[in-house]
């Protein structure tokens, strides 16, 4: 691909002007046998080529460098946009401007003016022959989101006819502005934390490990036909259960939650998009840093694709960065789907009885299967966002 496209004015005119004009100086010059106007008219034919030269040759060789990387930043954090353009031709390009724009995401306090929802940027640019020139530019992360600089043009003067020419640059810019959700506190969240008891054995749990037979005991009318203990039950001539070790499960499972139902039943986008995630990418970090392993689920699907948002279970600095990272790319023109067929899906692919967290509103089918989950066993608990703040509460079935 071509990197940059060049758009000149209606120099063709200029030129076609110049040229009658010389052409009409040199026939008088003849009529009148008066050769002085053949000056004028050499300078004019002398300035339509250097023009012509000049439309051919200036910003042929023009390299815009910039760097392959993801600068992150937290909403209030600053950092800088780092260009280079060079000019690899010996025409100059002079008082030129560089114009080119961002996403809201991230924005310079001064420069920017606005165009629709993204920030426009007009820099005054000049580039010598055989020269470079280098921009910084300070930025601000302001919104929850990613930008990547766009629509990158740059114009100049033609140096004969001073008609503007522009220059648009075509390839893609890779640095790419990666700004996480605003963080909040939690209420209940640590004394939820220094509650739990970790993974380890435990007699009062009534989540139980089927890999950790504690013993055995003989056979009641209703139990499970996978509890039965066959080589026991061989010995003994007759059936035997397992008993299994009693254990807390230490892993969560994070559903976010970020559609609403209006009361004829309609799923739409959450007017409470930025608290959600704001409020789940908080609960993250505070799991991060217990060392609680989670799993995470957003109701959001990725553009072009069928999958929604969501990320493996894991844990530590690394994991939460991802979160984070994850959260920042969920875009508020991407489609959202219902939660429950979510949850259900997950509930059929696991066995494992981890704590659930509920992040946004639990309506419609939500309530049925959060009632089977806890009547299974499994803790629930729920993370409702209210202003710059979010609660942490475990979850009860109305009636």
């Amino acid at each position: 691909m071509k990197a940059w496209v060049k758009e000149t004015g209606d120099e063709t005119r200029f030129y076609d002007r110049a040229m009658a004009a010389s052409v009409v100086m040199i026939v008088i010059s003849v009529v009148v046998d008066r050769f002085i106007l053949f000056v004028p008219a050499a300078m004019l034919l002398l300035l339509v080529g250097m023009g012509k030269i000049y439309d051919r040759y200036s910003g042929k060789k023009l390299f815009f460098h910039h760097e392959k990387k993801t600068i992150r930043l937290f909403p209030g954090e600053s950092t800088s946009l780092k260009l280079q353009i060079e000019n690899g031709s010996r025409f100059p390009m002079l008082n030129g401007r560089l114009s080119f724009h961002t996403g809201n995401s991230v924005k310079n306090m001064e420069r920017q003016t606005i165009d629709k929802e993204d920030y426009h940027y007009k820099l005054p640019l000049t580039l010598h022959g055989k020269g470079a020139a280098y921009l910084n530019l300070p930025l601000e992360a302001v919104h929850r989101g990613t930008t990547k600089v766009k629509h990158v043009s740059f114009t100049y003067p033609h140096i004969i006819t001073f008609i503007p020419v522009r220059l648009t640059y075509q390839k893609p810019v890779h640095t790419e502005f990666l700004v996480y959700p605003e963080l909040v506190p939690i209420m209940g969240v640590d004394e939820y934390f220094h509650r739990r008891s970790g993974a380890h054995h435990a007699p009062e749990s009534i989540v139980e490990d089927p890999s950790s037979p504690a013993g055995v005991r003989d056979y009641i009318s209703g139990d499970s036909i996978k509890r039965i203990h066959w080589k026991a039950s061989a010995k003994a001539q007759t059936l035997k259960t397992k008993i299994l070790e009693k254990q807390m499960n230490k892993e969560m499972t994070i559903f976010i939650n970020l559609t609403q139902h209006s009361r004829l039943g309609h799923a739409y986008r959450s007017g409470q998009l930025e608290r959600l995630l704001s409020a789940a990418g908080s609960f993250c970090m505070k799991a991060a840093h217990f060392e609680v392993p989670y799993e995470l689920f957003v109701n959001v699907k990725r553009p072009h694709q069928a999958s929604i948002f969501k990320q493996e279970s894991g844990e530590g600095a690394l994991h939460v960065k991802h979160s984070l990272e994850l959260l920042a790319r969920v875009d508020k023109s991407f489609p959202v789907q219902e939660m429950s067929p979510v949850m259900y899906k997950w509930d059929q692919q696991t066995e494992k009885q981890n704590t659930v967290v509920i992040v946004g509103d639990v309506d419609g089918e939500m309530k049925d299967i959060l009632h089977e989950w806890q009547w299974k066993g499994r803790n629930i608990l729920i993370l409702e966002t209210e202003k710059d703040a979010a609660f942490l509460y475990a979850w009860k079935r109305r009636r």
